[in-house]
């Protein structure tokens, strides 16, 4: 990378330097062109192509270029399908775990009011038989030890992907490598004249960072479906709990409903009787 920023730098330094030359059309062996550098300087080129050969090398080597760029975009849109998928499971599998706390919260919840109500009604003698039966489902205990080791392991099999995001992260660099040093190769072989040592150099430079991307992205997309595998697994057993909690949270719902409805009343008829004795 550093040899092509090099190359780049010193012809820019070489052409405020150029004295006038001759540029007419009647040089039977020379081909001129105009190429914009950059967006406030344009060049006017001449490339000396007497070497037919040389010129040929130019040509396969931007034929092959172009092939590996189309190539390496064919298995970016593989990767990005596999890492999509690795994504949309690391959020559901967070949502879910979410949704279990929320679901053990709720049930944490309802037996302390259960529990408080229970005290409540036997001190002031408010209990008939819809109340008790109520109160006895609300104070039925759970496993809440059962359902937070289930919890648990899920957080830790969640966590457990450091390495993936590692190499993602790993990936994503020599990614941005590979863009840059097919940028600049694809430049020096559209505006400038490269001699044939230095030209072979940066293509070694190149498919060094070539391979070094394609190797890692590999690995990669070695290790995805097995991570994909894993994480289908845990949402399995995430959305296990989840229908667990779903069925015991149904009936304490039930439970509490049905006393919401029938303690006030007991209240009520109590209050009335009270104010009514105290008349």
């Amino acid at each position: 990378m550093e040899e092509l920023d090099l190359i780049l730098s010193q012809r820019r330094i070489d052409l405020k330097k150029e004295t006038k030359e001759d540029y007419s059309m009647n040089t039977s062996d020379e081909t001129y062109y105009e190429e914009e550098y950059s967006r406030s300087l344009t060049i006017k080129r001449k490339t000396v192509l007497n070497n037919k050969n040389s010129a040929d090398k130019y040509e396969e080597l931007k034929i092959e270029l172009a092939n590996t760029y189309l190539e390496e975009c064919k298995a970016l849109e593989e990767h990005t399908a596999l890492w999509d998928s690795y994504n949309l499971l690391e959020n559901l599998i967070e949502s879910v775990l979410n949704h279990i706390d929320c679901g053990l919260l709720e049930s944490r919840s309802i037996i302390r009011l259960g529990s408080w109500l229970n005290s409540y009604a036997v001190r002031e003698n408010r209990i008939d038989e819809e109340i008790s039966n109520c109160l006895k489902v609300l104070n039925e205990k759970i496993d809440f030890e059962e359902y937070e080791r289930m919890k648990t392991k899920l957080l830790v099999e969640l966590n457990s992907s450091n390495s993936i995001i590692e190499l993602h992260a790993d990936f994503e660099l020599r990614r941005h490598n590979f863009k840059l040093a097919f940028k600049n190769l694809k430049i020096l072989l559209e505006i400038l004249n490269v001699n044939e040592d230095s030209l072979g150099k940066l293509k070694q430079q190149f498919d060094e960072i070539l391979m070094n991307y394609q190797h890692c992205r590999c690995i990669l997309d070695r290790n995805l479906p097995v991570v994909i595998s894993q994480r289908n697994k845990m949402l399995l057993d995430g959305l296990s709990i989840l229908r667990h909690q779903y069925a015991y949270l149904e009936e304490k719902r039930t439970a509490m409903n049905r006393l919401l409805v029938s303690f006030p009343k007991n209240l009520q008829e109590c209050l009335r009787y009270s104010e009514t004795g105290s008349d």
